[in-house]
Parts: structure tokens; sequence; C-alpha cells
């Protein structure tokens, strides 16, 4: 009895572990632009776009990995995650020309992704400060 209680526990620890080591990286699509237009993810994290412009638009991947998010209108997203190491260029199929981009992805290290994600987010987090005072 003491083990079928103790497996299931044991089970669900592993998976919110594994889970929990995972980071989504978030890109905002605007009129007519990604921010940030390039980015770098560990292997097997995600990368979140998301539509604040008026006008539709996709993402869509143009090199050795191909996706597309279809039309994305204003609040749309589009996730996907990335299991090879490489640089995957993207572009809006809507204005190809305009907005373009790429997903660096990178091997393990020896760091928890978690910890890279956070170091992500106060990154771009001062990026955007400094961004900001700029333009006062």
């Amino acid at each position: 009895m003491r083990l079928r209680v103790t497996m299931p526990v044991l089970i669900l620890g592993v998976l919110l572990a594994s889970s929990a080591s995972a980071f989504t990286s978030n890109i905002d699509v605007e009129d007519f632009y990604f921010f940030p237009r390039n980015d770098t993810i560990l292997i097997h994290d995600s990368v979140r776009w998301t539509n604040n412009g008026a006008a539709l638009h996709t993402t869509t991947g143009t090199g050795a990995e191909l996706w597309n998010s279809g039309n994305m209108g204003f609040g749309g997203t589009f996730t996907r995650q990335f299991n090879n190491v490489g640089i995957f260029p993207f572009r809006c199929s809507n204005h190809p020309s305009l907005m373009t981009g790429s997903i660096v992805v990178i091997g393990a290290t020896n760091s928890k992704a978690t910890s890279w994600g956070k170091l992500k987010q106060v990154y771009r987090k001062a990026r955007i400060q400094n961004l900001q005072k700029a333009k006062h």
C-alpha cells in the first residue's frame, strides 16, 4: 500500500521537475517588426510570438525547420518548441521584406534552463529600460 502512494508522488515530482526546467521566450509581433528580432534559447525551450499589432501577421520558418503560425490577429499567439541546435530564420509571410528574425538554439549547459530564463528576463528588462531612457 505504501508503494502505491509513493510511486505516483515520485512520478508526479519527476514530471514537474522536467517541465519546470523548460523555458518559453516571448517575441512581440508589432506593425511591422519582431521584438526582439533575434533570440537565443536552450534546446527544448519554446518561443511564443504574440501579435500586438493591428495588422495580420505570421511567424513562418524559412530555414532547415519549417513552421507556419497562420494569420494571427491582435492578441493572437503561436508557440513552438525547438528540439534541435542551430539557427532558425523566420519571417512574417504577409510582410516578408519588413519582418524577419532568427532563433539561435544552443545545447544544454551545466546551468539549469530556468536560470537561463531568469537571466534572459533580467537582461531583456534592462535592455527595454535603456531603450526607454534613450527615447526621452
